[in-house]
């Protein structure tokens, strides 16, 4: 738990001074892009509203490397959420 909460303050620390919308973060579907996909909204969970990017885009890309039912989900999930 301590690593993670270290990894989240070392992200609010870089969100906070960098102003570079959007922002954009990298997702597989496997387990690492998972906890990093996790650790940013827990990161922009912890900002105040003023100071969180306003576009945020998580891009899904296909490694080849899944099977191929989770890249079909993947492909069938909604591109916006509210």
């Amino acid at each position: 738990m301590y690593r993670m909460r270290e990894a989240v303050e070392f992200l609010i620390d870089v969100l906070g001074r960098c102003r570079v919308p959007p922002l954009v973060v990298g997702f597989s579907g496997g387990k690492d892009s998972t906890a990093a996909v996790h650790l940013v909204v827990e990161a922009l969970g912890s900002l105040e509203p003023g100071r969180r990017p306003r576009d945020i885009y998580v891009v899904y890309t296909d490694t080849l490397l899944e099977h191929p039912s989770r890249a079909r989900y993947h492909l069938l999930s909604p591109r916006r959420q509210p």
